[in-house]
């Protein structure tokens, strides 16, 4: 993912860290980068955003909105985003840095064969039937330490970052061969932060239990502008724009958001570049030493569709301490 604005870069990593390591992605022979943004920029412009949909054709087409109780009304809609926007303000004004255990299953299929054999989250990690690809893997689990940081102090700058057991950037030599490896969770919720919130149009969708709790449900989609475009994936040698839609499930007992999905806003087939949907459950962590306890994400669920193939990948993550502190593990 590569950074276009610097006032905005807590969505520098977005979905994807920009790699496709050592994967043959299509290539966009003889389109300059100009021609790219602006095949992407015209699918973005007619896309239907899912602030505009119908309750039904939302619990239709989103699983996750399933038992959402729809309401028009949207007069809370300015009270629930300025709450939000406190309660991000706050977490991030003296957020001391964290770091974690993560546990990364990636699989990788042919799309077609994900409707033969549909995968299974179980425990810590992903079975799928049969694992052949001409040679390779077609799943691999890894264990890195995952860091957290806001930079400078005290503003919306947030970076993510992953580190194997010796301390290195696992996305530098990798010998993986044609896995996504996904990041920047932490900073999705940063859609409702008020300098961004210009950004996109959002919607009151209603109220929904999430995990037991009772939660208000908001839709939002990015605006489809060239000038406000905060992030590009690099695809084929092409850094394709990246505009997204999502939802959130907020919290209104202290208006924290307890879940995100978020999705392209529009797919990008001239640009062999399909569905891309990422779901996170965030979950209150305890931290030492008096640090004010934090949302941050549990677990992640990523699916991306690239050319004729499908990657997912589970996160999940745990042992979050401040940064300095050692982790077990690694």
């Amino acid at each position: 993912m590569n950074r276009r604005h610097g006032a905005a870069s807590w969505l520098a990593a977005c979905l994807f860290g920009g790699l496709l390591v050592g994967a043959a992605a299509p290539a966009i022979a003889g389109n300059p980068s100009s021609d790219v943004d602006q095949a992407a920029m015209n699918a973005y412009r007619h896309a239907n955003a899912i602030t505009n949909w119908p309750a039904k054709k939302l619990k239709k087409a989103i699983p996750e909105l399933k038992q959402l109780q729809p309401v028009d009304d949207q007069s809370h809609l300015a009270a629930i985003l300025s709450a939000v926007n406190g309660v991000l303000a706050a977490s991030w004004k003296d957020f001391p840095g964290v770091t974690s255990t993560e546990l990364i299953a990636e699989d990788r299929r042919p799309i077609a064969d994900y409707s033969q054999n549909p995968v299974t989250v179980t425990g810590g990690g992903v079975t799928v039937a049969g694992r052949s690809n001409g040679g390779q893997a077609d799943h691999i689990e890894e264990q890195f330490r995952y860091t957290i940081s806001v930079n400078p102090p005290g503003s919306a700058k947030i970076a993510e970052a992953r580190f194997d057991a010796a301390g290195n950037d696992p996305n530098l030599g990798s010998g993986r061969v044609g896995f996504l490896r996904t990041s920047g969770f932490a900073s999705q919720p940063l859609f409702f932060n008020a300098a961004n919130q210009k950004l996109s149009d959002f919607r009151y969708l209603g109220t929904q239990e999430v995990d037991g709790r009772p939660t208000e449900v908001v839709a939002f989609a990015e605006h489809p502008d060239p000038s406000g475009v905060l992030s590009s994936w690099s695809l084929g040698g092409h850094a394709i724009p990246v505009l997204l839609e999502g939802v959130a499930w907020i919290d209104p007992s202290d208006f924290h958001i307890a879940q995100m999905r978020t999705q392209l806003l529009a797919e990008q087939p001239k640009l062999h570049f399909g569905k891309m949907t990422t779901i996170i459950k965030f979950k209150q962590q305890e931290l030492a030493g008096g640090v004010t306890p934090l949302w941050l994400p549990d677990s992640v669920r990523v699916e991306a569709e690239v050319g004729d193939v499908q990657f997912l990948n589970i996160h999940r993550f745990s042992d979050y301490k401040p940064s300095g502190a050692a982790v077990p593990g690694t």
